[in-house]
């Protein structure tokens, strides 16, 4: 680079020499001491503990004159633009980067300080240096759901921080509840594993002692109503990428899509994996990263005199029993939290699913009464949590519950069913994305193998009447299951089935419900329910359950495992 950052032409290539990312350049003829160093390649990901599956590109800005070394990461990265601008404003280099750098770390709400220039930090230095680099490489991993998610992060908040060293609210909120969902114990297990297996020893620092975490989770926040707003913002974008993990997971692993093909769910599909599978990870930690956030909502608003905090704290009851069942359709009984206890819980252990019911269903009932009943601007209506509860006593085997609650919504009169999945009068609850819901938030599998469109669905009415359907069925109400199943069957242009006999109906409903529901993240809990799992994805009786991941058996003393692995 010339004097004033500006580049001058002159490029020198060379390659990173190993997995721990080495590299050399010698003999180089400079005009001036400052470079810009840019590095290529695929990375380790903290978060997951899996190496990614995209390249990406990470830069600084370096003054060589003074030094032999350089470290290039993501607050190298993050401060090349706004070094730049500060430069232009009359400040040396020197200042530019020690500005910059302080700005990055105040975004992400780092208490301190480098020190020194951030092109000197190392995750391996065991000092405040490396937790500051851990808790904002962290709180960036936490925050997207694929490579290119993370390339279009750091470019957009390096445009943001470029002109005056801050960050919009809305990504503030983000890193903030990416932050509040971090689990220290796990991200330090897996570095130092990643770095073991490359035959080094590290120790790996605390980064809650450079993240005063008291104070971003309740000094400063959810003291107004828009606080609240801002975080249930936050929860309903992490609940939606959950969803879509979940979604591609269960489709994968109960045969309504072909993934035998894609590399990273081949083995879900092929039912042959163990504790130590990534994706079975990524889905534990998304989904209790977003069950913490809701849970915060509920102990935050539940009493409070603010009337928006009580009506969030209604919709969090409801994601959270949705989160809930998806959860103990995979794993079974799992870890509770009870958000009365929420700042208490560290290694919680698993609960029975019929208490974790009981626990939900009254929270739930209880914002149904008060949730009104036409779609709000946050695209909630009465319905939701109706139909959750409907699911919910579907699966506890409550068929008269299941009934009522499903019938609820019917009567309720405000959807009906459609030849187009995608018209509008099937959404129960979902989302079309738009500029409140990031494009970065789009898992690719997801998209290449469930649902391209831009609209998605967590509740359709397709399965409030199939609900109906096999809650009479199962309580002798033979004409009425029929009734049910002829409605969703005429409307996609069926014929209507004219049996009376249970096995007949029974086999009927099964049909329909893997058509209209397959890729919802609602077959494999179907095929549970009936006693089908084992026969028809050829399956022993064990994986009706998958495995807790081998990293919370590790991290969590009273964990126990699911039988079989």
């Amino acid at each position: 680079m010339s004097a004033d950052l500006n580049p001058t032409g002159r490029i020198f290539k060379t390659e990173i020499l190993s997995d721990l990312g080495h590299f050399e350049m010698n003999d180089l003829a400079l005009v001036s001491p400052y470079v810009q160093v840019l590095v290529d390649g695929f990375y380790f990901n903290e978060v997951t503990g899996a190496l990614s599956n995209s390249r990406i590109t990470l830069g600084a800005l370096v003054d060589i004159s003074s030094q032999n070394t350089v470290n290039v990461n993501v607050i190298t990265h993050l401060e090349q633009r706004r070094v730049k601008h500060l430069m232009k404003e009359g400040a040396t280099f020197v200042q530019a980067k020690k500005q910059a750098s302080s700005e990055i770390l105040q975004a992400f709400y780092i208490g301190e300080e480098l020190d020194g220039t951030s092109d000197n930090v190392s995750l391996v230095d065991n000092n405040n240096n490396a937790a500051s680099l851990l808790a904002i490489s962290s709180a960036l991993l936490n925050m997207v759901s694929s490579d290119a998610a993370l390339t279009e992060t750091l470019s957009s908040l390096a445009q943001q921080i470029e002109s005056d060293g801050a960050l919009s609210e809305a990504d503030s909120e983000r890193i903030k509840q990416s932050i509040r969902s971090l689990n220290m114990e796990y991200i330090a297990d897996n570095v130092v594993t990643r770095y073991r297996d490359l035959g080094m020893e590290v120790e790996i620092p605390d980064f809650l002692d450079v993240i005063p975490i008291d104070e971003i989770t309740e000094q400063d926040f959810f003291t107004t109503e828009e606080d609240f707003i801002v975080a249930y913002g936050a929860a309903v974008k992490s609940f939606y990428e959950y969803y879509q993990a979940f979604a591609v997971f269960e489709a994968a692993y109960a045969h309504t899509v072909d993934a035998s093909t894609n590399s990273t769910y081949f083995e879900i599909a092929g039912h042959q994996f163990a504790p130590t599978n990534t994706p079975v990870f990524q889905l534990w930690v998304k989904a209790y990263g977003t069950v913490r956030m809701f849970s915060l909502l509920v102990q935050k608003g539940e009493g409070s005199q603010l009337t928006m905090a009580n009506e969030i704290a209604r919709y969090a009851h409801t994601h959270l029993g949705y989160l809930y069942w998806s959860m103990m359709t995979l794993w079974g009984d799992i870890p509770y939290l009870d958000p009365a206890q929420l700042d208490n819980i560290i290694t919680p252990p698993r609960t029975r699913m019929i208490d974790i019911l009981s626990y939900l269903t009254p929270s739930i009932e209880a914002a149904a009464q008060h949730i009104q009943a036409a779609s709000n601007q946050y695209g909630v209506s009465r319905s939701f949590p109706l139909a959750v509860l409907a699911r919910l006593y579907l699966s506890e085997g409550n068929y008269l519950k299941a009934k009522q609650y499903a019938e609820d919504v019917i009567q309720s009169g405000l959807f009906s069913l459609s030849p187009d999945p995608w018209g509008g009068t099937e959404n129960v609850y979902g989302y079309t994305l738009s500029a409140d819901f990031l494009e970065e938030l789009v898992n690719p599998d997801y998209r290449e193998l469930i649902n391209s469109s831009n609209t998605i669905q967590y509740v359709t009415y397709p399965e409030i009447v199939l609900t109906a359907s096999e809650a009479c069925l199962n309580l002798g109400e033979v004409d009425q299951a029929v009734g049910y199943l002829n409605q969703i069957r005429q409307s996609k242009g069926k014929s209507a089935s004219a049996s009376t006999d249970r096995t007949v109906i029974e086999q009927a409903l099964l049909d329909e419900i893997k058509d209209e529901l397959g890729k919802d993240g609602l077959w494999f809990s179907a095929l549970k329910r009936n006693g089908k799992a084992e026969e028809v994805l050829d399956i022993p009786a064990y994986r009706e359950l998958i495995p807790i991941p081998q990293q919370e058996m590790e991290r969590n003393p009273t964990m126990t495992q699911n039988p079989g692995y």
